[in-house]
């Protein structure tokens, strides 16, 4: 509990504007299903790269121990065209997910980080395409390098890392706010080292990534994941499996809330922590809701007094204390 509840009067009341978040859910990735939504390609014929769901996440695999140049680009259907939704709106559209890499067995009785070359993203081109175009078939990009182990991403003509590394067992939360009038994107991460929702940095402090391909006139309708074992030339990179959860869309604009997922606490919509915590987004930002309808504001450091069933698309009715 970050504080006690106030026993003062209430005194005044204010409307406060929209309040749900308009989230679409891609997938929660529960049970098999969900690869009806998922193609694999492979660059090599026989390769044993594939997508499984294990324990309820996409796992992605990228072959067999010493496969040469096994490669994986598996493609998940979004279902609607970010492209044109995003120039419709004449702003961003936000994409949501989460990223694990797993604790795996060593090999000599014990256990290891999971040691992968991924990279995922949002992609140009269809599916059935995807073998000619590679990583050229990405706008939006970010990576696990193999080679230092960190957390990068794609601006424009290079790569630029976080400096930070992905954490064994740990879920990353990734928000990809994208806007394609202006052909750059905002990436924002919780997890790990990043225990707050922290807007990722570039070299030249704008906080601005640009695509590392424009998207010409195509639907931009396909979220990428790509894998790589290597070659005999550069020897072994990823041997172990990424998973993705949770994947969800807003198409209407910046959405920095986390999407309510089946299954797991919410309040109003919004998913709550084991805290007690909501991130609300534009609507209030992050607040406790462990004494609902007493609910703390972090941002205005006050109580409110608001019912969760009275909350709606236009927003709710709510006490606030007038000191």
């Amino acid at each position: 509990m970050k504080n006690h509840i106030p026993t003062i009067l209430l005194s005044a009341f204010v409307a406060i504007g929209t309040a749900q978040a308009e989230w679409e859910v891609v997938s929660t990735f529960d049970d098999d299903s969900a690869l009806d939504l998922i193609t694999d390609n492979t660059n090599i014929e026989g390769s044993n790269a594939r997508s499984e769901i294990v324990d309820g996440k996409w796992a992605v695999f990228p072959g067999e121990l010493f496969e040469d140049n096994s490669n994986l680009y598996s493609m998940l259907d979004l279902g609607v065209d970010l492209k044109a939704a995003s120039l419709g709106t004449e702003g961003p559209v936000t994409v949501y997910m989460e990223v694990i890499q797993p604790i795996v067995p060593d090999g000599q009785g014990g256990t290891r980080k999971a040691i992968g070359d991924t990279v995922w993203g949002i992609s140009n081109v269809d599916s059935s395409e995807v073998l000619e175009t590679r990583y050229n078939s990405y706008n939006v990009m970010q990576r696990i390098n193999s080679g230092n182990d960190n957390f990068e991403g794609r601006n424009g003509g290079g790569y630029w890392s976080t400096g930070e590394i992905f954490q064994g067992d740990v879920t990353y939360k990734i928000w990809l706010v994208i806007d394609y009038n202006l052909n750059f994107y905002e990436a924002y991460v919780q997890g790990g080292q990043w225990t707050e929702q922290t807007r990722l940095d570039t070299e030249d402090g704008s906080g601005i990534w640009l695509f590392r391909v424009n998207p010409g006139d195509v639907p931009i309708n396909n979220f990428q994941v790509s894998l790589s074992r290597g070659n005999s030339d550069d020897g072994e990179k990823g041997i172990d499996p990424t998973y993705f959860d949770n994947i969800a869309l807003d198409t209407t604009g910046q959405n920095l809330s986390e999407p309510p997922v089946e299954g797991g606490p919410t309040w109003a919509g919004y998913p709550v922590t084991e805290d007690g915590d909501a991130n609300t987004g534009d609507w209030m930002g992050w607040v406790h809701v462990g004494f609902e309808p007493w609910i703390l504001s972090y941002n205005l450091d006050q109580w409110m007094y608001i019912e969760e069933e009275a909350v709606s698309d236009d927003g709710s009715w709510i006490y606030i204390f007038n000191f």
